[in-house]
């Protein structure tokens, strides 16, 4: 009788095991972005035709329908990239603000754009940690000089830990700008 007992709770263990096993391998991942962190891994030397050029950075509109209060996901949504603020729109202009210091641009941000310095616009598309689309306008004295749609995409995550997950947030922001900068008809534009 005794036996029978032991058989039952090493039985009632080893399902438990099995049963709660899984639910932990589906965790969902929550991955905190701040843009402070954000520092661009590019080789601005790569784009030094832009250095000591100016520009002004104008807002970013957050216009993806697939991300939500300040965050996006992968496409089977197990992993969230959530903003340190409440904005996504907020995040890429602060990073984009950066890339663009980074490569020895002079930036403008506060009033109007000066008098022949391009302005910059970005609208956020669509955004998922494989496919960002987004859509850029350059305007000159009031005058659009261009505007382009632009898709990146990335391979899906391999690595959950929190790092490698915020590291891969970064990185897609360096392809979506140096695939702009390395565009010859933006240049052209400029």
């Amino acid at each position: 009788m005794r036996n029978l007992r032991y058989v039952r709770i090493i039985v009632i263990s080893v399902l438990l095991f099995f049963l709660v096993l899984p639910l932990q391998a589906c965790k969902r991942i929550e991955v905190l972005i701040k843009q402070d962190r954000y520092a661009p891994s590019f080789q601005p030397s790569e784009y030094s035709k832009y250095k000591g050029k100016s520009i002004y950075l104008a807002g970013i509109a957050n216009r993806a329908e697939n991300t939500y209060s300040g965050a996006y996901q992968s496409p089977d949504r197990w992993i969230t990239y959530k903003s340190q603020i409440s904005a996504l729109d907020i995040f890429f202009w602060d990073c984009f603000d950066k890339a663009f210091r980074s490569v020895g641009m002079g930036v403008h941000v506060h009033g109007a754009p000066p008098k022949g310095v391009p302005e910059f616009r970005l609208a956020l598309l669509s955004l998922n940690d494989q496919v960002f689309s987004y859509k850029v306008t350059l305007l000159k004295d009031g005058f659009q000089l261009f505007e382009k749609n632009y898709t990146v995409n990335v391979r899906p995550a391999v690595q959950t830990d929190d790092i490698a997950l915020e590291q891969r947030a970064y990185a897609l922001i360096d392809l979506a700008f140096t695939v702009i900068l390395e565009d010859p008809e933006f240049s052209r534009n400029f």
